[in-house]
């Protein structure tokens, strides 16, 4: 695939040939887009990844999951899409269309979280390319201003040759006019990969291949779709990317656009769960993702296995059957970092039962980056099964460097112990005391059927 793109390229031709892809690619997509894959959906599984420390050499960390899940629902539909066509026969998968439909999720996530939060300060980012008196800074200062009076459309030609232009001159700057607008929009790790990264370079290498995936006669082999999407989200597939994020977690400078986009911008909602009365939201509220945390995750499965607990073995949500009233299930853990882990099930009936640690496993630990999993043999070895009403199940995650004090214990001949709101509240201002850097928290949910 060709590699870099051509600074002097010449901005409206450049504007008259993306429109030109864009028409082509329009009846492609809606017929691919229509097809509705035999899968779970995204909004069933609400995973919440607490935010790693900012590390501008590793991107940032976590799931693709827990991106996607606080996407809005025809997106999530679309990522679906595109994630179930994966699972298909290599030699039974149409390359080329699968770098045209995912370009179109990467176009409405740049709209979604550049281009549209931008807008109203088209005049500050024109005013920054005006001031670098580079011989082509006019043609782009006359675009980004028609764009900011809704003379212009958004195209990714604009984004790359005028937006993320004014972005990278004015971090590498210090530009006090725009400083603030990046601080109301990204994250600080964001701001920093703009500035120590080729960004640009990055981002406009996705828009040529997105361009030349629309032409009559181009092909595209798998080969060429694994470096589209590392490219994209710093995975091969963006299945393998929902599942475990970008691989290695240190992105290369030219991989994982998209990943430090969705993970870098404060447009995502931090914690997409539905209110479930005041103790619990206290407790939920933990798990708003932080710079200052490090990475957890929690997942929920049902169990597929033989062997119950040696060999643990899970399948994403998104390919299993519902949860089901009477059912097992089973929750994979991970942190970056060695911590004593607290569990907490607000169950459909309204039930709050602390899961760990519990009568049988009295200091649960996690190792930095080795996945666990409750019930399971690094905890306890018993079935978890799911029992009481229909509805949603609601699993919070603590992660401390030192145990958590003063947390219930289970009475005689129990295994976990029933939690009251009080002792909800105190234990969530338990966690708020502590240094920042010492603790993190996050999130799931998922539905329950009969």
């Amino acid at each position: 695939m060709e590699d870099e793109f051509d600074p002097e390229e010449d901005l409206e031709q450049a504007l008259k040939d993306e429109a030109e892809a864009t028409r082509l690619a329009g009846p492609m997509r809606a017929k691919f887009f229509a097809v509705k894959p035999v899968t779970r959906s995204f909004r069933d599984v609400q995973v919440i990844a607490a935010r790693p420390s900012a590390d501008t050499s590793a991107g940032a960390a976590g799931t693709g999951r827990s991106l996607i899940s606080r996407r809005p629902l025809e997106r999530q539909r679309r990522y679906e899409r595109i994630i179930a066509e994966e699972l298909r026969a290599a030699d039974r998968i149409d390359y080329k269309l699968q770098i045209c439909c995912a370009s179109a999720v990467f176009e409405e996530e740049i709209d979604a979280l550049i281009a549209a939060p931008l807008r109203p300060h088209a005049r500050v980012l024109s005013e920054v390319v005006r001031s670098t008196n580079d011989r082509d800074a006019g043609k782009a200062v006359e675009f980004l201003e028609k764009w900011g009076d809704g003379k212009a459309p958004t195209t990714l030609g604009l984004v790359g040759m005028g937006i993320l232009r004014a972005l990278r001159e004015g971090v590498t700057r210090g530009d006090a006019d725009l400083a603030p607008v990046l601080d109301s929009v990204f994250h600080p790790d964001f701001v920093e990969a703009l500035r120590v990264i080729p960004i640009r370079s990055a981002f406009d290498w996705l828009k040529d291949i997105r361009n030349k995936s629309t032409h009559p006669g181009k092909e595209y082999t798998e080969a060429q779709y694994k470096e589209f999407v590392t490219r994209l989200v710093g995975h091969s597939h963006l299945g393998k990317w929902e599942e475990h994020g970008p691989t290695p977690a240190t992105l290369d400078p030219k991989a994982g656009f998209l990943h430090r986009l969705l993970t870098g911008s404060k447009l995502l909602p931090a914690v997409d769960l539905p209110p479930a009365g005041g103790a619990v939201n206290q407790l939920t509220a933990l798990a708003t993702p932080r710079s200052e945390a490090f990475g957890l995750e929690i997942v929920p499965s049902t169990l597929q296995v033989e062997h119950r607990f040696r060999d643990v073995s899970l399948t994403a949500v998104r390919k299993e059957p519902v949860f089901k009233l009477g059912g097992d299930v089973i929750f994979q853990v991970k942190s970056d970092h060695d911590c004593h882990l607290t569990l907490i099930d607000i169950g459909t009936s309204g039930k709050m039962s602390l899961l760990l640690p519990n009568a049988l496993c009295a200091n649960p630990t996690l190792k930095a980056g080795k996945p666990a999993h409750f019930p399971g043999p690094e905890f306890v070895e018993f079935a978890f099964t799911l029992t009481g009403l229909t509805g949603r199940e609601r699993l919070i995650a603590i992660a401390t460097t030192r145990p958590l004090g003063g947390l219930p214990t289970a009475t005689a001949g129990e295994v976990l112990a029933t939690l009251t709101d009080s002792a909800i509240s105190r234990i969530a201002q338990t966690v708020k005391a502590l240094p920042g850097d010492q603790w993190s928290a996050t999130a799931c949910e998922f539905t329950i059927e009969a």
